[in-house]
């Protein structure tokens, strides 16, 4: 009797584990790919074209102290591009965002602007070629940096914005051929701020 107790419980839990690890194991295998699980079976969503970075030489500030921030972007395929919107979030309260520089790789910008009543710094490229912008398979560049100034101690976010409730604010990729959004990844650069 226990024996039959004992295997209604085994049973599901071995299941469960054989489900977790298979997810496991689809992520390693194909890092760039987004995975669900459906049915236990794992369906392929979509493959990120653009991966962006936020990075800094340094995480730990002293009050007042400075430092700079990239935004790097990679290609994963070759795309042409119409255009391009970046919006990085980050907390004007705790940070003073000076000294904005935008890659001469892409075209003049149609917009570009720290907004502080917004909580972003900003700036949209669209591209008067025909052809595109064009960018190959695993070209990298830094796409734009910025100097920031700690005012307030604590740990606050850089990261990317992937839109608002009222869809604003969002960074996107148009590529040329197809007026497709290009899917991409990015990270969340977080600096720590001490007296």
């Amino acid at each position: 009797m226990e024996n039959k107790k004992y295997l209604k419980f085994l049973i599901p839990l071995v299941a469960v584990v054989v489900i977790i690890e298979s997810v496991i194991l689809i992520g390693r295998s194909s890092a760039n790919k987004k995975v669900v699980v459906d049915n236990n079976k794992p369906v392929e969503v979509e493959t990120k074209v653009v991966d962006l970075k936020l990075e800094s030489a340094t995480s730990e500030l002293k009050m007042n102290g400075t430092a700079t921030v990239n935004l790097l972007m990679s290609m994963k395929e070759k795309k042409s591009l119409d255009s391009l919107a970046y919006y990085v979030k980050y907390d004007p309260t705790a940070f003073e965002v000076t000294n904005l520089k935008l890659s001469d790789r892409l075209p003049k910008p149609t917009f570009s602007k720290v907004s502080t009543n917004k909580s972003m710094i900003v700036a949209n490229f669209m591209v008067a070629d025909q052809k595109g912008l064009s960018l190959s398979d695993k070209e990298k560049l830094t796409v734009m940096s910025f100097d920031i100034t700690a005012k307030k101690t604590g740990k606050f976010n850089f990261e990317i914005s992937s839109g608002n409730e009222a869809k604003e604010s969002v960074t996107m990729f148009v590529e040329n051929a197809t007026s497709k959004v290009l899917p991409y990844s990015s990270n969340q650069l977080t600096i720590n701020v001490s007296r």
